[in-house]
């Protein structure tokens, strides 16, 4: 495992604590983390993997950017911001679905669905335009509400972060795969358009520790479900693990997702 110390990416940084992980090499695992705090304690990947192996053992999350992510979920809806949601939210799907879209994206955890490509804020459309702008708000608000909770997450906030957006058209059987932002700093969702259905689990997002086929030792790890309505905001930090319940109705379920990323050249999470 000397390999860890040598390695410049944060990929296979992360893969050597899984595998201490997977032997059982608990010692060692937690020496590794306090060992390589200062390079490593802004890292997205491996902030996921300590609070898994902390989910799985019982053992302290030692990792300093957001020991709880499932303590930052929050849920707000679009009326806060607009005086008629619904005649926006109509708006807003109309322009979504005119934009162009790869089917399953490469390299992406959209299955049974479009993808727009690139930052979505930079369209041309109003409703988009407008939606940036109700994003911008919401993050402030969300940030004042947290405060300062005693982790990185909050304590190293970005001073000059961008927004980058992207729209997901899910369809008959149609979900996320368990993933993270690794580029970001804080997420979220916005339900433009949902699938009806009698089950209220269909479609929903789940939060929790499981994510890139980490071994299991304890399934019953902290999670989060969530039921979404539409025009709902659920902001998140990065690090946490998310997927959706797949779709199994005919029907559109139309999202809007994004992230608050860091400027990396100049911001305190460089």
């Amino acid at each position: 495992m000397d390999s860890y110390d040598a390695a410049d990416s944060p990929v296979s940084r992360a893969e050597a604590l899984l595998c201490l992980y997977a032997l059982e090499r608990y010692g060692e695992f937690d020496r590794r983390i306090e060992e390589n705090l200062e390079r490593d304690r802004m890292d997205i990947r491996i902030a996921a993997v300590c609070d898994f192996v902390a989910g799985q053992t019982g053992r302290p999350n030692r990792h300093p950017f957001c020991p709880a992510p499932l303590d930052f979920v929050s849920p707000r809806h679009i009326a806060d911001h607009v005086e008629d949601a619904e005649t926006f939210l109509d708006e807003l799907s109309e322009d979504l679905q005119s934009l162009p879209t790869v089917w399953e994206p490469l390299a992406r955890t959209t299955r049974q669905g479009y993808q727009t490509n690139g930052n979505l804020f930079r369209q041309k459309k109003p409703s988009i335009a407008r939606l940036e702008k109700i994003i911008e708000a919401e993050i402030a608000a969300y940030r004042s509400r947290i405060g300062d909770a005693g982790c990185l997450f909050t304590e190293a906030w970005p001073e000059k972060p961008a927004i980058t957006g992207w729209s997901v058209r899910l369809q008959r059987g149609g979900h996320q795969t368990p993933h993270i932002h690794s580029s970001g700093w804080l997420s979220g969702v916005i339900y433009v358009d949902l699938v009806e259905s009698d089950d209220p689990d269909e479609g929903a997002i789940v939060f929790g520790q499981h994510g890139d086929n980490y071994p299991f030792i304890n399934q019953d790890y902290p999670r989060l479900l969530h039921r979404p309505q539409r025009g709902e905001i659920v902001l998140f930090p990065s690090s946490l693990y998310h997927h959706t319940i797949p779709i199994r109705r005919e029907g559109e379920r139309l999202t809007v997702s994004f992230d608050l990323v860091p400027n990396r050249d100049g911001d305190p999470a460089g």
